[in-house]
């Protein structure tokens, strides 16, 4: 199962972005490489139903930026649940941008934290996670870092509480399964409020 989450503002319907799948054009193309890596595996790409606000919100109304990724966050959940009920022995990739990176990021925090048999065995049947501009990024976390960004943090902690943001780390023993992508300024995952303001209005 390849599971993705698409950025703020992108539609759910799809695009010629994203080959129509609803997974934005980012999480698109990790399926397709993914796709293209496992030759003769049977690959069943899903896109994660959620309202995937616009990154505009985190200045007018940051609630509902924050309430949207976590009805993504749910709707992870949910799916994984019902997948493994059906199919407890699939293995599993979750890839996510921008907001949709916070929407894996805080669906693996929840499961680790649930910490019940099937949420368990969910986490230890994810072969993979692509966090794309993760919003939720914070130093020394249990992933594989990549990109330009330095030290700072996303806006999942630049503006906590208001976000929800867990505070804990992602589960243990899944740092190489775990692949964070940020680059310098990015206005999600490399939070930096004096500059972002500016780059939100032009």
């Amino acid at each position: 199962l390849f599971l993705g989450a698409r950025g703020s503002g992108q539609p759910q319907g799809g695009s010629a972005d994203d080959g129509g799948t609803g997974l934005g054009k980012q999480v698109y193309a990790v399926s397709q490489r993914l796709a293209r890596q496992l030759p003769g595996r049977a690959v069943s790409t899903q896109a994660v139903t959620y309202p995937s606000q616009g990154v505009e919100l985190l200045v007018t109304n940051p609630n509902a930026y924050f309430m949207s990724l976590e009805l993504g966050a749910q709707s992870v959940q949910a799916t994984l649940r019902a997948r493994a009920a059906a199919c407890p022995q699939e293995r599993i990739v979750l890839a996510g941008y921008s907001q949709g990176a916070m929407v894996a990021h805080r669906a693996l925090q929840d499961l680790d934290r649930a910490g019940d048999p099937q949420a368990r065995q969910i986490l230890a049947r994810t072969d993979g996670t692509v966090l794309i501009s993760d919003g939720d990024r914070r130093r020394r976390d249990r992933v594989t870092d990549y990109g330009t960004a330095g030290r700072s943090q996303g806006v999942g902690y630049a503006l906590r509480p208001e976000s929800g943001a867990r505070g804990t780390k992602l589960p243990a023993g899944m740092k190489d399964r775990i692949h964070s992508i940020c680059l310098d300024f990015d206005v999600v995952c490399d939070y930096q409020p004096d500059a972002h303001l500016f780059c939100l209005f032009q």
